[in-house]
């Protein structure tokens, strides 16, 4: 008795077909942005009669220490937002994005920034509703 091979499909038919894994993040860890404040007495300050960039500081006194650039995922769970808010936010002018290459980049700075704007326009007359 001879069998023959067993078919997983038809010689009609052509073999199903893999979809694409493409942007979805199905095995990498998410990323994780440390915003904690971190101690600057142990930092040294700039030498003498070295220029520094207002904006840096601002992020050092803000507790941003370690990354200048975050990726648009990094910034977007920084700020507890989805990456489509976010891009709406870089769409309008209220975060500031850069690009290297093709890849767009958010200066953890804008994102110390945006927040204190937040703050600034919530720091008026609260109404609750009640």
């Amino acid at each position: 008795m001879t069998s023959e091979p067993l078919a997983l499909f038809s010689v009609d038919e052509p073999p199903p077909r893999r979809r694409s894994m493409k942007g979805r993040n199905t095995t990498r860890p998410q990323a994780q942005v440390d915003l904690t404040p971190k101690p600057t007495s142990a930092t040294p300050g700039p030498a003498a009669g070295a220029v520094t960039e207002p904006a840096i500081e601002d992020a050092s006194a803000n507790g941003i220490t370690g990354k200048l650039l975050l990726t648009t995922t990094e910034a977007a769970q920084a700020l507890g937002i989805g990456r489509s808010k976010l891009y709406e936010l870089i769409r309008t002018g209220a975060v500031e994005s850069v690009l290297i290459g093709s890849c767009r980049r958010v200066p953890a700075v804008s994102v110390v920034k945006y927040v204190e704007a937040l703050r600034a326009a919530n720091n008026g007359p609260h109404h609750h509703g009640r």
